[in-house]
Parts: C-alpha cells; sequence; structure tokens
C-alpha cells in the first residue's frame, strides 16, 4: 500500500511540475505580447512562480491559482514589476506597475493578447 500511495504522489507531483511549466510559457507569451502592445520590454528570464494557492473562479468551483511575477522595462534602462495570475489554466488578470500608475488587465482583456 506504501508504494502505490508513493507512486500516486509522484505522479501528482510530476503533473504539477509539467502543468506549472506549460503555465510558465503561457505567461511569457502573455506578458510579451502586452508588453509589444503597451511600447514596454519584457526583461527575458524574469518570470517566475511566485505564488500557489487555492481559490475559486467566476463559477465558484475550487482551482488552483498561480501568480507569476516579471519585469519590464519603458527604455531598457529601467526596471518594473508586473504579475500574471492564473486561476485554473486560464488568466485571472495581468498587473504592470508603471511609473504612470498601475495598469490592471481583467480576464477579459488578457484573453485577447494572444
Amino acid at each position: 500500500m506504501n508504494a502505490l500511495t508513493f507512486l500516486f504522489a509522484l505522479a501528482i507531483l510530476v503533473w504539477f511540475w509539467q502543468n506549472s511549466l506549460r503555465l510558465r510559457e503561457i505567461a511569457i507569451h502573455k506578458c510579451k505580447v502586452s508588453c509589444r502592445t503597451m511600447d514596454l520590454q519584457l526583461l527575458d528570464q524574469t518570470v517566475a512562480l511566485h505564488k500557489v494557492a487555492i481559490s475559486r473562479d467566476n463559477r465558484n468551483q475550487l482551482k488552483l491559482l498561480r501568480r507569476y511575477h516579471f519585469e519590464f522595462s519603458i527604455d531598457g534602462h529601467d526596471r518594473y514589476q508586473g504579475s500574471i495570475t492564473f486561476i485554473g489554466q486560464g488568466v485571472d488578470h495581468m498587473q504592470l506597475d508603471h511609473p504612470d500608475g498601475q495598469i490592471i488587465l481583467h480576464s477579459d482583456e488578457a484573453k485577447k493578447l494572444h
């Protein structure tokens, strides 16, 4: 029984790891597109998983919440923070701490970023 429990736990960990890598790739793509749209530069290799929690989606179902932080630049010499939050497999919102004011793209706006 212990071996079966171990294999089940290992399978869940492998799934979580692969799913997180796939979501990170989606996060990188969405961040690049949104930065390009706003004439900003996504700083490479800065998209990193920051938070994992359990949350409810808009249908009140329990899902994994994952927040990735990233950095962007306006002119290539400065650095500003941003984040993209997924609930389940979909983007919930993206937030950019722009020096002119915080920019928040909600799920319907973030879905338009292909």
